[in-house]
């Protein structure tokens, strides 16, 4: 389709928050190069529907709304990439800085992954930021493998325990199987930490059954969780 006009992509800047939310539903339906620098404004948005009176957390409906359209645009430029990342780090928004992070994962180049994994590794942020980056990799259809070979499990097990979840996962999603089996072994070799070899298994699963249920096997004979992977009818009880 032909791009907008000029004086509708101008209504970006409108004072009124319905005229800009509405600009981004047609934006959304009709992809366009020139809409993507005004879509890239508008996930900067800051009008929130947030109640101050009830202390609600910010919360930017027309920024989240414009940050979907993105994927019209894969592979999105580095520039705005790293616009988003910048984004996710300054947002007080959660779910618009995990929208910003899984866009900036799915739809840009290798070197915006790895600036995502950096973000994870940076005290200075806060917890949830690093976990909601972490997160943000597990979902990408595809992760670097520099990025999964650099995690241990000497590493995973010194993490926080929300981290630690969300690392684990990412093992058992885009980790080489084999390496994710001795990762999760360690994990099962260390009773602080089963619960995260059986995060890991279950992630695991989709990729290689087998390799799964033998991990169950690092759990004592009577512990409940090695029927984790039991199908579901079996777990039912007789009649």
């Amino acid at each position: 389709p032909d791009p907008l006009p000029v004086q509708l992509l101008n209504l970006r800047s409108d004072r009124g928050s319905r005229v800009r939310r509405a600009l981004v539903t047609e934006l959304s339906a009709r992809p366009h190069s020139d809409h993507l620098p005004v879509l890239m404004q508008l996930t900067r948005d800051k009008w929130s529907d947030a109640e101050p009176r009830y202390d609600e957390p910010d919360s930017n409906p027309i920024a989240r709304e414009a940050v979907a359209p993105l994927a019209q645009f894969r592979p999105l430029p580095i520039a705005n990439g790293l616009e988003l990342l910048e984004l996710a780090k300054s947002t007080d928004d959660r779910k618009l800085r995990r929208e910003a992070l899984a866009a900036a994962a799915e739809h840009c180049s290798p070197e915006i992954r790895r600036d995502i994994w950096a973000i994870v590794g940076n005290k200075e942020l806060g917890g949830w930021t690093r976990v909601d980056a972490v997160d943000a990799l597990s979902q990408a259809s595809f992760v670097e493998v520099d990025i999964v070979r650099s995690i241990t499990a000497k590493r995973l097990m010194s993490l926080p325990a929300p981290l630690a979840a969300s690392v684990t996962v990412l093992v058992g999603q885009h980790q080489s199987v084999a390496e994710a089996v001795r990762i999760l072994e360690r994990l099962g070799q260390s009773h602080a930490h089963r619960a995260l070899l059986l995060l890991g298994v279950a992630v695991l699963e989709s990729r290689d059954r087998a390799a799964a249920v033998d991990l169950l096997d690092l759990l004592d004979v009577d512990h409940p969780a090695r029927r984790l992977l039991d199908e579901e009818e079996e777990l039912l009880p007789g009649t």
